[in-house]
Order: C-alpha cells, then sequence, then structure tokens
C-alpha cells in the first residue's frame, strides 16, 4: 500500500493528543490508507498516518479528474517538519521492501480534464501485475511512477489500468536505461 502526498496545511492541529499535519492524498489502492507508519521514497522520512477517510470537493474543472483519482484527507505526524520536503513524496508502508522508478513516455493518452493529475493505476507487465502508482498527463508526455517490490526486475513494456474505473489499458514502452520511452 503505498500514497503520493498532494497537499499538507502550512499550519499543524492537535488530534488525540498530538500534533499533527492535515493533507490530502492519492492513494494507490480502492481501499485507501491505512493508519501506520510510512517512509517517504524521495525524502526518506517517516511519517505516522493517524487518520483518514473524508472528502475533498473539487471545484467544477477538476470534478472528472477527482472522480478519477479519489483523493483522500489524511492526517500525519511527520518525524520532519520541512513541509515542502514532503509534498509530492511517495510514501510506502515502512515494514515493506518496495522500490520505484518514475519517467515520461513521449504520448498524449488522456483527455485535456485530466492534464495535470496524478492518476493512481496498477501495472503490469506480461500479463502479471507488478505494483502500483500513478500517471499523469502533462503538455507534451506522460509521467510515471511505479511502486513495486524490491528485487523484481521491470525489463519489459508495462500496462498501466486505471483504479477507480473501466477505461483502456495503456501500454508504456520504456527504455529502462533512461526512464523515458513511447507509449499507446
Amino acid at each position: 500500500m503505498a500514497f503520493l502526498l498532494l497537499e499538507l496545511d502550512r499550519k499543524p492541529m492537535r488530534l488525540k493528543g498530538k500534533t499533527v499535519w492535515p493533507g490530502i492524498s492519492v492513494p494507490t489502492h480502492a481501499e485507501g490508507i491505512a493508519p501506520g507508519t510510512y517512509k517517504g521514497v524521495f525524502s526518506g522520512v517517516s511519517v505516522l498516518v493517524l487518520n483518514t477517510g473524508g472528502r475533498v470537493f473539487p471545484d467544477e474543472a477538476a470534478r472528472q479528474a477527482f472522480t478519477v483519482m479519489r483523493p483522500m484527507p489524511v492526517s500525519i505526524v511527520p518525524a520532519l517538519l520541512d513541509r515542502d520536503e514532503l509534498l509530492g513524496d511517495v510514501f510506502v508502508e515502512d515494514d515493506e521492501h518496495w522500490a520505484m522508478i518514475e519517467g515520461r513516455v513521449a504520448v498524449q493518452a488522456l483527455s485535456a480534464p485530466m492534464a495535470g493529475f496524478w492518476l493512481p493505476v496498477s501495472f503490469s507487465m506480461s500479463e502479471m501485475p507488478v505494483g502500483w502508482g500513478w500517471i499523469r498527463q502533462e503538455a507534451h508526455d506522460l509521467e510515471f511512477r511505479v511502486v513495486y517490490p524490491a528485487g523484481m526486475v521491470l525489463d519489459a513494456d508495462l500496462v498501466a489500468d486505471f483504479t477507480h474505473i473501466e477505461a483502456p489499458s495503456l501500454t508504456l514502452r520504456i527504455d529502462h536505461e533512461r526512464r523515458d520511452g513511447t507509449g499507446q
């Protein structure tokens, strides 16, 4: 289980006798995020997820993307109080051994209302599930982040399937040395 931290309030609050930072996350799984300890892939910071749940109400322009993303409010107790370092980080269960790759593929695969949002997907390789992550359509390419079990070798095309909606799969042909490639 993993999540991407999108937003974090500038000021902490008190909850259950602890100082917590409310934020918004995008979980990889439909079940959401379980309370517990998670470690940031980029920052290396451990955070305690104290509470999850609630709803995020987007404005009209973001409504379609939020239906696919299903962002979740989260209250965390970080070991490090540098808010900016935690934003955009991918957090994985602390007791698991996970690896992550990220990259870009030169493809316009998503419609304009989805552009700029991290959308949760499951990844497979040769029809075998390998992990979860997110994709985000930028102006000229599609950015991806894949969280998968450490030790697994990702040496073939990755197929991304959306977590929360029925939609066509995206095939990402990746140059595994440069972490970029093409898609369809």
